[in-house]
C-alpha cells in the first residue's frame, strides 16, 4: 500500500533545506547594513527592516519546522495503523488456520 504522506514530507524538508540556506543572503543584508554610514545604519527604517525581516524569517522556519513535525507524525501513525492491520490480518488468518485444524481432528 502507498504511503500517502511520503511525498508531502520530502517536500516540506526540501522548503526547510531551502529556508536554512537563504540564512546567508539575511546575513549578508546585515552585513550591507552594517556598511552603510553611521547615519544611515542607525536609521529607525533600516533598523526596523533588519528587526522585521529577522523575526518574520524566524516566524518562517517555526511555522516550517512544525509543518515538517506534524507531517512526519502523520507518517507514523499512518505506518502504525498499517503495521497494526498487517498483524491482526495475520491473528485472524493463524485463528482460522487453528480452527480447521481443529474441527478436522
Amino acid at each position: 500500500m502507498p504511503v500517502p504522506f511520503t511525498s508531502d514530507c520530502y517536500d516540506i524538508q526540501d522548503v526547510c533545506e531551502e529556508l536554512k540556506k537563504y540564512s546567508t543572503v539575511i546575513d549578508g543584508l546585515h552585513e550591507q547594513a552594517g556598511q552603510l554610514g553611521e547615519q544611515d545604519r542607525e536609521n529607525p527604517d533600516v533598523v526596523g527592516r533588519l528587526h522585521s525581516i529577522d523575526r518574520r524569517y524566524k516566524d518562517l522556519l517555526e511555522l516550517a519546522e512544525l509543518r515538517e513535525q506534524k507531517l512526519k507524525d502523520a507518517l507514523s501513525l499512518y505506518q502504525f495503523c498499517n503495521d497494526a492491520d498487517n498483524v491482526d490480518n495475520w491473528i485472524e488468518e493463524k485463528v482460522s488456520v487453528i480452527s480447521q485444524l481443529c474441527t478436522s481432528v
